[in-house]
């Protein structure tokens, strides 16, 4: 019997973006400089956000440059100082950031966005 060295991806997730305690962008601005372009795709996207006024928040996503912005949250403003847990697809030329209805008078308290490859976000599903 012969053995073979199988290599495996790490299902770790991959950090895309990290901020906390930063002030809120105007209503509709992106809230990350660049665009995010994930590495290994399909895969899923998870975001953690909280911020410290109400407000419904939205995620950008573009694909051949064309930009559709859809609300998180069924489209409800987000409690104040509650954190959320979202997460959703991403295909391979996607790039994304995110963005709230409300303008600069507060503060994103967390923003924690991570690729979670997709064997490993079927596999939390089932």
């Amino acid at each position: 019997m012969s053995s073979h060295k199988v290599k495996i991806k790490s299902l770790k997730p991959r950090t895309l973006a990290l901020l906390q305690h930063v002030a809120m962008p105007a209503a509709g601005v992106s809230w990350l400089g660049t665009n995010l372009k994930p590495k290994h795709t399909p895969c899923s996207i998870r975001v953690t956000v909280a911020m410290d006024q109400s407000g419904v928040f939205k995620v950008k996503i573009t694909h051949d440059g064309v930009t559709e912005i859809v609300n998180l949250n069924e489209g409800l403003p987000m409690t104040p100082s509650a954190l959320y847990v979202f997460e959703f697809m991403v295909h391979k030329h996607d790039r994304i950031n995110f963005a709230c209805d409300t303008g600069a008078s507060g503060f994103i308290q967390i923003l924690r966005v991570e690729e979670i490859d997709s064997s490993a976000a079927q596999s939390s599903r089932q």
